[in-house]
């Protein structure tokens, strides 16, 4: 039986839109092998996607380009597949986050919600998104409308909002870490 990853390559554009939202506050430091995260203005969502996101795909890459390169062995179940495999799984943890971070955003900016209630509101309309594959305007209007009783105008500024944002994020091209 072959058993073998059929990629050639992993997609790793959303890891590559969290890094560029984390540049300003990553920090070269001689105690710790990654950079970390330092400075004014971290707010939670950076916190976030620097330890589900950042940590992870630093490791993953480092291990890639060992396994790759280096022609590190371990006794440990890993390999450059393994390597890709989570990149793949880390990348797609980051569109879910970037989606759900976008959503909370938008809803801030037009309504005056509870955390509680709006990160129950966001990750369900999240969820339509990527696992119900129904459009935002949908997802927004099935999720918040009742919940929150908004006007209309409210809810298309919200559903525009969201859509100009993840609009951003597909026009981000991938520099995809290849399998040899």
């Amino acid at each position: 039986m072959d058993i073998r990853f059929d990629a050639l390559n992993i997609d790793n554009n959303a890891i590559e839109i969290v890094v560029e939202q984390l540049v300003p506050f990553l920090k070269n430091s001689a105690d710790s092998r990654f950079r970390i995260l330092d400075g004014a203005g971290i707010t939670e969502k950076h916190i976030i996607l620097y330890e589900e996101i950042f940590l992870p795909y630093c490791e993953e890459r480092s291990n890639h380009f060992d396994y790759h390169h280096n022609d590190f062995a371990s006794d440990t179940w890993c390999g450059e597949q393994v390597c890709l495999s989570k990149i793949h799984l880390i990348n797609q943890k980051a569109w879910w986050l970037l989606h759900y971070f976008a959503i909370e955003e938008a809803i801030e900016s037009f309504c005056d919600v509870k955390e509680e209630k709006l990160n129950k509101i966001s990750r369900h309309i999240a969820r339509c998104l990527l696992d119900g594959d129904m459009c935002v305007k949908d997802a927004v209007k099935w999720c918040i409308s009742d919940e929150l009783k908004l006007k209309e105008s409210t809810v298309d500024s919200i559903v525009d909002k969201i859509n100009t944002r993840l609009e951003e994020y597909k026009k981000v091209p991938s520099h995809p870490m290849t399998y040899r």
